[in-house]
C-alpha cells in the first residue's frame, strides 16, 4: 500500500484512507475516513495533519507541531512525545477532510489547527487523557 498511495501522491493526485490507531485521538480516531492531497514541501504550515512513513516502514498521519530549523517536527495529538523530525521531503500529504460515520468533520483541520499544534507540543491532550482515564477508573 505505501508505495502506491506515495506513488499517487507523488503524481499530484488525491488519496482517501482509512486511519487506524490512538495517537491523534480525539480529533482523528481509528475509523476515519481522511482525504489526502500531495504536499507542497513550501506551503506546509503549523498544525498541518500531514502523512509520512516513520521509521522507513508505517504509513503514519500526524500533526505539524514545531519545525527545528528546516526539519518538521510531527506528533501525534495524543502521542507522549514526538516523532523524529523529518525533512519537508519526506511529508507524502496533507490531510484536507476528514470523515466519521459518514459525516465530514471540520474541527482541527481549520484556523484552529496552529492552537490544537501548540497544545499537542506542550503534551495538553495526552495529559488530559490519562487524567481522564484516572478518574473513570476511580469512580
Amino acid at each position: 500500500m505505501q508505495p502506491l498511495l506515495e506513488g499517487v501522491l507523488r503524481d499530484w493526485l488525491s488519496a482517501r484512507l482509512e486511519v487506524t490507531g490512538r495517537s491523534r485521538a480525539s480529533f482523528l480516531r481509528s475509523g476515519d475516513r481522511v482525504t489526502v492531497k500531495p504536499a507542497d514541501a513550501d506551503r506546509l504550515s503549523l498544525g498541518d495533519v500531514v502523512v509520512f512513513i516513520a521509521g522507513g516502514q508505517a504509513l503514519t498521519v500526524h500533526r505539524i507541531v514545531g519545525w527545528s530549523g528546516e526539519a518538521i517536527r510531527p506528533r501525534g495529538d495524543m502521542a507522549r512525545q514526538e516523532d523524529a523530525p523529518l525533512a519537508r521531503h519526506e511529508v507524502l500529504g496533507v490531510v484536507t477532510r476528514v470523515e466519521r460515520e459518514g459525516r465530514r468533520l471540520r474541527l482541527g483541520l481549520g484556523p484552529e489547527r496552529s492552537f490544537i499544534a501548540r497544545l499537542s507540543r506542550l503534551g495538553a491532550f495526552a495529559r488530559l487523557a490519562r487524567i481522564c482515564r484516572c478518574g473513570s477508573v476511580a469512580r
